[in-house]
């Protein structure tokens, strides 16, 4: 898709499918210098790693698949920020957001 065709809503979409968490707070704020009020989006993209504690202490990785056959996985999640910024507009927040899909 070309920048100008892409929407907000597609780019939420594509990183949900991602397995990404995404934060979108949006307000309103006075503006630097004064110059009146405008909208403010912050946005937090939040990644979930899935891993075997065991594995991950043993072998230094995720999973491991051949590990031994009487080895139960010790399931464990953890979360990671991959991107946090604020934005003016929307446009701005969009063409920083395609680098993550």
């Amino acid at each position: 898709m070309k920048k100008t065709e892409i929407t907000l809503s597609d780019i939420l979409i594509i990183l949900s499918k991602k397995e990404i968490q995404i934060k979108l707070l949006v307000g309103y704020q006075d503006s630097i210098n004064g110059y009146g009020w405008h909208s403010v989006y912050y946005i937090q993209l939040i990644k979930c790693i899935e891993y075997c504690y065991k594995c991950r202490k043993n072998y230094n990785t995720d999973y491991k698949d051949d590990y031994p056959l009487n080895h139960q996985h010790s399931h464990r999640q953890e979360y990671k920020t991959i991107f946090a910024k604020e934005f003016r507009n929307e446009t701005d927040m969009i063409n920083e957001l395609l680098n993550y899909i």
